[in-house]
């Protein structure tokens, strides 16, 4: 999953405060609900069960669109997604459509043109599963140096000489490079230090000087830093810049052995350059936990690429994350919901 930032499109904001105060207030009176119909939230996949009852709580009614359900077009007001796109269609077939959060930090699937002429305002929960999306990539990364998959396979193949030829990889002897330093990168440059790997980092100047300030080497030149490592984490959002950021040139300065690994967004990846670089050997191991197309089925180049580990986009799902991220989506849109009503009630007085 990709670190968040401070994202603006026409009213598009992110990070937005919200109180922790159980229950939430509700968003009218008991005269007002009798009179007025329940605004509405249209959940567009599937989250924890904790952040619908939050918005039933606070007077919105979660409609549940991933099972089929559809609410009356004039009582939508929000939009939560996981990893459904937004596009200028969904948003135009609900008038009063207010804010559209994003159930993650990853925000390139929301069309922000669009929702800016609309006066959407664009939010998201950055930071919410950042140490789970950290722990998962180091459990790849030690997946890819301790050969696990290939041991598994080997030991169910009754392959005796799997121990004797296997290439077995110490982190404590690698240089390991994470690329961004937001919510995840931070985690992630962490961990990864705690348990031995000399951490360097790569990113914004702003960003460098906060990995620096915590004790991390850093590099602001992107092929200095490609040269420098021997595993590279990218924890950077998916924007028209960062597209296929990683292709074949930068992976030619790459150390020859070295291992990638992305749960960030397939986009930053130039996935047939990943694959040719693993059947020729140039990478010794590639990880990613989001592919192109259907993120959740093994398709595209990667998937038949050897030493590549898949796993379907589940980095940041840890069962406690999942209710803090729900929980954080479903308090964002109430907020959101309350202040535009704010505002409405205030034009109008």
């Amino acid at each position: 999953m990709a670190d968040g930032a401070d994202l603006r499109s026409g009213v598009c904001r992110s990070g937005a405060e919200t109180d922790g105060i159980h229950p939430p207030a509700s968003l009218s009176g008991p005269l007002d609900r009798l009179m007025k119909p329940k605004p509405a939230c249209l959940i567009l996949d599937q989250i924890h069960p904790a952040g619908l009852e939050w918005l039933e709580e606070g007077g919105v009614e979660p409609v549940l669109a991933w099972r089929g359900a559809s609410p009356p077009r004039d009582r939508v007001r929000a939009i939560i997604t996981r990893r459904s796109e937004v596009d200028a269609n969904l948003m135009g077939a609900y008038p009063l459509l207010g804010v559209v959060v994003v159930h993650g930090s990853g925000t390139d699937g929301i069309d922000k043109s669009a929702a800016g002429q609309r006066g959407i305002v664009i939010d998201n929960t950055p930071g919410t599963n950042a140490k789970s999306v950290a722990e998962h990539c180091l459990a790849l990364v030690l997946a890819m140096l301790r050969q696990i998959p290939q041991s598994d396979a080997a030991m169910r193949q009754g392959d005796r000489e799997f121990r004797d030829r296997a290439r077995i990889v110490s982190l404590s002897d690698l240089e390991f490079g994470v690329f961004g330093y937001g919510h995840t990168g931070r985690a992630m440059a962490a961990l990864a230090s705690a348990v031995g790997a000399r951490v360097v980092v790569h990113g914004r100047e702003r960003a460098l000087a906060d990995a620096a300030s915590a004790g991390f080497r850093v590099t602001s030149d992107l092929s200095t830093f490609l040269r420098q490592i021997d595993v590279l984490s990218l924890h950077i959002p998916l924007t028209q810049e960062t597209r296929a950021l990683i292709g074949a040139e930068e992976i030619a300065l790459m150390k020859q052995g070295s291992f990638l690994v992305n749960a960030a967004r397939a986009g930053l990846v130039d996935e047939l350059a990943l694959a040719l670089a693993l059947n020729e050997g140039k990478l010794a191991g590639v990880a990613v936990d989001t592919l192109s197309g259907d993120e959740r089925t093994a398709t595209g180049p990667l998937a038949q690429a050897k030493n590549c580990i898949l796993s379907p986009h589940l980095a940041g799902s840890g069962t406690l994350e999942k209710k803090t991220t729900a929980l954080e989506a479903s308090k964002k849109v109430l907020a959101h919901i309350k202040d535009l009503s704010a505002r409405t009630t205030g034009s109008h007085s």
